[in-house]
């Protein structure tokens, strides 16, 4: 089954955050559930880990039932860089949606600066620390994902 994520109130006019299915024959999505935790968005970081789905809102980490697209709240990541903008004098620490589960037992996500510069991180998921791996030397990383062939 491939599962996607939208935000465009797809089948609902309360909740714009949906887990969908999309028929790989003819890519016709159909409505699975509501998230069902208000207008969270900009959701992009969906990954199984064995039976059960996670989504990954930025800072933020929550399962979602296959099944009902009910979601539930898991954990805030910590051990995220913070990235001073001295030209415009913000901070700026974008964590990206990407997800990507390995064998290893650890989850792997993005972060881009000011500059867009992109950089890997490694999340446990026994205590959702993150931990800074390196610089991809690259701008604009947007998604990441395993081969397990």
């Amino acid at each position: 089954t491939l599962y996607g994520w939208t935000e465009s109130q797809f089948g609902s006019a309360t909740d714009s955050d949906d887990l969908i299915t999309i028929d790989l024959t003819t890519g016709a999505a159909t409505l699975v559930g509501e998230f069902g935790l208000g207008d969270i968005s900009w959701a992009t970081g969906l990954a199984f880990d064995g039976d059960t789905l996670y989504v990954k809102f930025g800072y933020d980490i929550y399962t979602v039932d296959a099944v009902t697209g009910a979601g539930t709240y898991v954990a805030d990541f910590t051990g995220i860089l913070n990235f001073y903008d001295n030209d415009s004098g913000d901070d700026y620490d974008y964590l990206t949606n990407a997800l990507a589960i390995s064998d290893n037992g650890y989850y792997y996500t993005l972060q881009r600066d000011a500059d867009n510069n992109s950089y890997l991180y490694a999340i446990d998921p026994d205590d959702w620390s993150v931990t800074f791996l390196g610089d991809l030397g690259i701008k604009n990383a947007s998604a990441l994902e395993f081969d397990k062939h």
